[in-house]
């Protein structure tokens, strides 16, 4: 039991489980209410379409965050538009 309890007495161990608790806490709520609105490939998509403002960020010297950041909201707002005003089915 102690080889189990032992990690938990390093502070950045405790902090990395609260963190990955939360995230899984986070990203399952999220996923399912994707997949219940028929938008399972969004996060594909959009984690593809944050690469070219990663690559972009990186020529123009930004933080690689802000870049992904960006070109995912893009892209997100962009689908939504296409999605309302274009003659494409969403789901």
């Amino acid at each position: 039991m102690s080889a189990i309890l032992d990690p938990l007495g390093y502070e950045f161990f405790v902090r990395a489980l609260a963190a990955s608790v939360l995230v899984g806490l986070v990203c399952a709520v999220v996923g399912t209410y994707m997949v219940l609105r028929g938008l399972a490939f969004m996060g594909d998509a959009l984690s593809h379409a944050a690469f070219p403002g990663v690559v972009i960020a990186y020529l123009v010297g930004a933080p690689f965050y802000i870049g992904a950041s960006i070109a995912a909201v893009g892209t997100a707002l962009a689908i939504g538009w296409i999605t309302r005003r274009g003659r494409l089915r969403g789901a």
